[in-house]
């Protein structure tokens, strides 16, 4: 009777620490495979945060670099109109023909000049602020120049 009782005693307690140490492992293993989850999970974040960052300073730039330093040449003005200006964000003004064209690095020029013998402003040319081109008119006034880190020729 006491060799069944020892012999029940022994292998419940195996038992036992089977389970346990099956419970450790699984716990343990769920901890690892939770925390590497975690870790992932931070990196991503990370990486999505330095992305969006460098966006928006990106954009901040070509903004800052576009109004700042993209105004190319002026608009051109003459007696019956005047051509297009180069790079930038300025319209023309009364009497002027067309709009300034916009873009980095330059960037097109103005439309067609009002006026009947308006001119044609040409393509902005330049780094970072584009000269105008010459207008293509009768009277149309030109707008020459390129711009470098700056602004372009008048006219």
């Amino acid at each position: 009777m006491v060799v069944v009782v020892v012999v029940l005693v022994v292998v419940v307690t195996v038992l036992v620490v089977a389970v346990a140490m099956v419970v450790v492992v699984v716990v343990v293993v769920t901890v690892v495979v939770v925390a590497m989850v975690v870790v992932v999970v931070v990196v991503v974040a990370l990486v999505v945060m330095v992305v969006v960052v460098v966006v928006v300073v990106m954009m901040v730039v070509v903004v800052v670099v576009v109004v700042v330093y993209g105004e190319g040449g002026g608009c051109g003005c003459g007696s019956n109109g005047g051509g297009g200006g180069g790079g930038g964000w300025r319209p023309c003004g009364d009497g002027c023909g067309g709009v300034c064209g916009r873009g980095y690095s330059g960037g097109d020029g103005g439309g067609r000049g009002s006026g009947g013998d308006g001119g044609r402003g040409g393509c902005g040319d330049g780094v970072r602020g584009g000269g105008g081109g010459c207008g293509d008119g009768g009277s149309g006034g030109g707008c020459g120049g390129v711009g470098f880190y700056g602004r372009g020729g008048g006219c």
